[in-house]
């Protein structure tokens, strides 16, 4: 029978049975990744990452260990120009946390060098995927496991209310570690004090007031004051290098600087200075922040779409910018645009990957390349498991 057909036979096997404990489990048929998809992603290797420990990487497979494999589970081969080949060893990353791994990946890469294409051993970081299964009491239970305070392997259990409860949490913590984070590399910061110039002076060339109204101490007004800002240049057609908000004084108000502006002051309590408000697209950017923003990223990220996108960063940005001691980079359009995208993933495509479904895996033509074994008694008792066909 083909896949279509493989499908069909076990869902009907399952309904005879009054259907599967796991109300919505779903077969799905899939094809094998094929040979370009695989080369052009060789040279990620996946971190898997344990839910009950924010940011730990997960720690019953291979015993925490990295291990890379090829698609036949042998050896995994870095191919070089000079037709030499390398075989990337395990990498221990027991009870590191998701960037520590990375790290260690990303390390072992600068040693390796760069492959045939010019490509550099990196990593991504996705869920353990938790495959539910029947405790002794047959309860519906999903499966984690985390290193202890003493570096040892735990598990432990969820049920369907603590499972969504640590989703919650994990999603809250990416809402305010992650997201904030992303918005203060890619928005101005507020600094404290009056606008300066480069040596340090208060500027006060080149001021124009927009509105005349406090505009602080709370977050939302200086923002809107920000706004103000960012408005004046488009509205006027000028460059606005700073955008200062004052409260509480005589001469509070939202105003634009057209003349160099540097930093701030660092004092009176009552100003607060933008510098570049309305940032170019070449703006410089620090290299720094931006591997804190990373490491944040792989420490916090589950989907594996989503940390391709992380991986890019490091790849494209990190690696291309700041590989040579460098303090800025340029914050471009490219950057910006993967900083946004993953911005929105982040929270509202998903943190965590609990497997409903199993694959029946077939080629181009619909051959039966490997399915899923369903017990012979009542499947409704019995996890689905994988076999390859005889």
């Amino acid at each position: 029978m083909n896949v279509w057909d493989c499908k069909a036979y076990i869902e009907n096997y399952i309904a005879s049975f009054g259907g599967h404990v796991i109300e919505n489990m779903e077969l799905i048929v899939r094809q094998p990744r094929v040979d370009p998809v695989f080369d052009d992603s060789y040279y990620f290797n996946g971190v898997r990452s344990n839910l009950e420990v924010i940011g730990q990487s997960a720690c019953d497979r291979f015993n925490g260990t990295t291990v890379h494999r090829n698609r036949d589970n042998g050896s995994w081969s870095w191919f070089y120009t000079n037709g030499t080949n390398y075989t990337v060893p395990d990498l221990d990353c027991f009870n590191k946390t998701n960037a520590e791994c990375c790290d260690i990946i990303w390390e072992h890469g600068d040693w390796m060098g760069l492959d045939k294409d010019g490509r550099h051993l990196t990593c991504y970081v996705y869920q353990e995927p938790i495959y539910p299964f029947l405790d002794a009491t047959n309860s519906l239970k999903y499966p984690d496991s985390y290193n202890d305070a003493q570096g040892l392997c735990k598990r432990k259990n969820y049920n369907n209310s603590t499972l969504q409860q640590q989703f919650q949490k994990v999603a809250d913590k990416i809402k305010n570690e992650v997201i904030l984070q992303i918005d203060n590399y890619l928005a101005p910061a507020a600094l404290t004090g009056y606008c300066t110039d480069s040596n340090g002076a208060n500027q006060n060339t080149g001021v124009k007031i927009i509105k005349r109204a406090d505009y602080g101490p709370d977050d939302a007004l200086l923002q809107d004051c920000l706004k103000l800002c960012q408005q004046y240049q488009i509205n006027k057609t000028i460059e606005v290098t700073g955008c200062e908000a004052v409260w509480g004084m005589t001469n509070r108000g939202c105003y634009a600087h057209t003349a160099e502006v540097k930093g701030a002051s660092g004092k009176s309590s009552n100003y607060t200075c933008f510098v570049d408000p309305v940032r170019p697209a070449n703006n410089q950017a620090s290299c720094k922040a931006l591997k804190s923003l990373v490491d944040n990223m792989y420490n916090y990220a589950r989907m594996t779409y989503t940390n391709g996108l992380v991986g890019r960063i490091q790849f494209e940005y990190l690696s291309q910018y700041c590989a040579n001691g460098e303090e800025q980079l340029t914050l471009n359009t490219g950057l910006r645009n993967l900083l946004t995208a993953l911005k929105t993933r982040f929270v509202f495509n998903g943190v965590v990957e609990v497997v409903h479904f199993v694959y029946i895996v077939g080629d181009l033509e619909g051959t039966v390349v490997s399915v899923p074994r369903v017990a012979a008694n009542n499947p409704a008792l019995n996890p689905i498991l994988w076999n390859s066909p005889a």
